[in-house]
């Protein structure tokens, strides 16, 4: 599933609205439309299962449908040297 970043401000409510880039992103790079399936990330941790209500060029909308597991880091442990 495709994941995308909005600032923790750009949530309201159940809905989030992706700003210009990430909305370039989705629906020209990736060409997903409204009724994609995608994951939405807050940056402090929370990760959402969404879907795309609507396309504009200012600004995808989201429905966020539920909240998931924080994925947090990974479980491998890596050791640096010099």
């Amino acid at each position: 599933m495709r994941r995308f970043y909005a600032h923790p401000r750009q949530f309201h409510q159940k809905v989030v609205t992706l700003d210009p880039e990430e909305t370039f992103h989705l629906a020209r790079v990736l060409r997903l439309g409204v009724g994609a399936s995608v994951e939405v990330c807050d940056g402090e941790g929370g990760n959402f299962a969404a879907r795309v209500d609507g396309l504009e060029s200012r600004g995808a909308t989201l429905r966020i449908l539920k909240k998931l597991a924080p994925w947090g880091e990974s479980p491998l442990s890596l050791v640096l040297g010099i």
